[in-house]
């Protein structure tokens, strides 16, 4: 079961191995036969029960994009509906005109007449969460409404001269930090995609009876929105989905929080096993072409199940993983060497930042300030690391929180080629050619091949990386159980904890009997040597 459950500490439900309210750490215990798992476990050694939406943390520090550019989280269908849309002539122009003068500034007065607005002294925990995911998505200040409603809904209004983001009531109260985070980031998505000229473009079609009522016009524009405009609306929530993703930065977070707002209440999502629902997008995907399916073609908006396919794909991604590799890491802050240009990274946050050595050619990396994780300020370095630092501008510890797992060290696959695990394509095709033109890497060139094929293909990579951290967590125990018929894997349980086949039981030997009397006795056997039968005969 990965049903949430209650934390011991302050009751709140919650999946993962530890709290996402309170951050008291959870037990690392199997929900199916309570046995202790390891921190690289897919599946439990005793059970064999997947443990995919049970061993993560949520306590993750959010990482930084340095520069973060819509082309690179943008879905790609949703780039070209946009690119035919933007040659709808006249209509698209009358269109934003009337945003621009009359529904913008209608919805902005109504929300500032009755609703609240999030400022530093009014709900000043959600200004600091829309500050947080604008800057990972690299925007300006935007303005942010609460309105009182019991639903967990969000939009996005506005246009290019203003815009904000309108949260409801009943969201606040029911999603914890990190769900809003992917919430408000996704609203924040839609803005900086500029969707939201199309998306009132929908509204203002949709609700306005006097333009429906127009002969030839009003049948002319309800086709307009169901043949274009409602096929990329579904597009767009995709490329929203991603940017959510981006300001949380779990993956199992976002899929909680679609699934929280498809519920629509807290009660009912404390009994939703979260692997019997994503059981459903298996049957969704069988049937691709049938009248079940009519109820997403008709409405603006995927179904969530596709949402959560969608958000799997774009995880395991290399636009994902260049837009991490990329980012502020401030558990694990990368230093370009003055001398070779290689990036270097601290095996220990505690020893001196200012002392450091690059691991290519020796040479000293001097570092004298960071920036600060929580609001970009830069922190001048400390003698011994960044524990005691705090930040000049926020007065924050520089590293506030428990201490994540630092990057695991190269596999195989990486020294052979001889890359960082960060390295791009065209670095890995640099090495690839690099390596396979010398002669002395001692390295036979199908090894090269084969590991430049497994790190250049996205989800070979992915599934390569996991499974060396899983080989890692390990530790002494490689070489000293058996191995999963499947994977390969060493198995120290019942079950292989990556796979979770059931390990085959051992083939019993056969007990080596006496030869029967006046049995012929093979030569070599030692029951023939007369000197071993005195040997291990009595002793008068």
């Amino acid at each position: 079961m990965s049903a949430p459950t209650p934390c011991p500490a302050c009751g709140a439900f919650t999946t993962g191995i530890d709290c996402e309210t309170c951050g008291a750490p959870g037990s690392r215990q199997c929900p199916a036969c309570a046995r202790p798992f390891g921190a690289g476990d897919r599946s439990c050694t005793g059970c064999g029960h997947t443990l995919k939406y049970a061993n993560f943390t949520n306590r993750t520090l959010l990482r930084f994009p340095r520069t973060l550019s819509l082309s690179q989280f943008q879905y790609g269908p949703d780039r070209d509906a946009l690119d035919m849309l933007a040659k709808a002539g006249p209509l698209k122009t009358v269109s934003r005109f009337l945003q621009e003068n009359w529904s913008e500034p209608l919805i902005h007065g109504t929300l500032e007449g009755s609703a609240v607005q999030v400022t530093q002294k009014q709900f000043p925990r959600i200004r600091r969460i829309a500050d947080t995911c604008q800057r990972v998505l690299g925007m300006p200040s935007t303005n942010v409404f609460i309105r009182h409603d019991g639903g967990l809904g969000a939009s996005a209004f506005g246009s290019r001269k203003s815009c904000g983001v309108i949260l409801t009531s009943g969201l606040v109260e029911n999603l914890n930090e990190h769900e809003l985070r992917f919430v408000i980031g996704r609203e924040l998505g839609h803005i900086k995609a500029d969707h939201l000229f199309y998306l009132n473009m929908i509204k203002l079609v949709t609700d306005s009876k006097i333009l429906q009522n127009i002969p030839f016009l009003g049948e002319g524009l309800r086709a307009f929105v169901m043949l274009f405009l409602l096929p990329w609306q579904r597009k767009s929530q995709v490329t929203a989905d991603r940017a959510g993703l981006l300001c949380c930065q779990n993956r199992v977070t976002a899929i909680k929080s679609l699934i929280k707002m498809a519920l629509g209440a807290r009660s009912l999502y404390d009994k939703v096993d979260i692997e019997e629902f994503l059981n459903q997008a298996e049957e969704v995907a069988t049937r691709r072409f049938s009248v079940k399916n009519m109820g997403e073609y008709l409405s603006g908006s995927p179904y969530v199940t596709n949402r959560v396919k969608e958000l799997e794909a774009f995880w395991s991604s290399q636009a994902w993983h260049s837009i991490m590799v990329s980012s502020l890491d401030p558990y694990r802050p990368a230093f370009g060497c003055p001398a070779c240009k290689a990036v270097a990274c601290p095996d220990n946050l505690e020893e001196g930042l200012t002392r450091l050595s690059c691991k290519a050619c020796g040479a000293a990396v001097h570092v004298q300030a960071l920036p600060c994780p929580h609001c970009g300020t830069d922190v001048e370095a400390g003698e011994v690391g960044m524990r005691d630092r705090v930040c000049g501008g926020c007065e924050r510890p520089f590293l506030s929180g428990p201490l994540m797992e630092l990057s695991p060290e190269p596999g195989e696959y990486y020294r052979t080629l001889g890359v960082h695990p960060a390295a791009s394509v065209a670095e890995l095709g640099e090495a690839f050619v690099r390596a396979a033109k010398s002669r002395r890497t001692g390295v036979s060139r199908i090894a090269l091949y084969r590991a430049y094929r497994t790190l250049t293909e996205p989800a070979r990579r992915k599934a390569y990386d996991e499974r060396q951290s899983y080989l890692r967590s390990l530790g002494r125990q490689l070489k000293r159980v058996a191995r999963c018929v499947e994977c390969e894997s060493p198995v120290p349980g019942d079950f292989c904890g990556w796979c979770g086949k059931k390990k085959e039981a051992e083939k019993p030997r056969d007990a080596q009997l006496p030869p029967a009397a006046g049995a012929p006795v093979a030569a070599g056997d030692p029951t023939s040597d007369p000197t071993t039968e005195r040997a291990a005969g009595p002793i008068n």
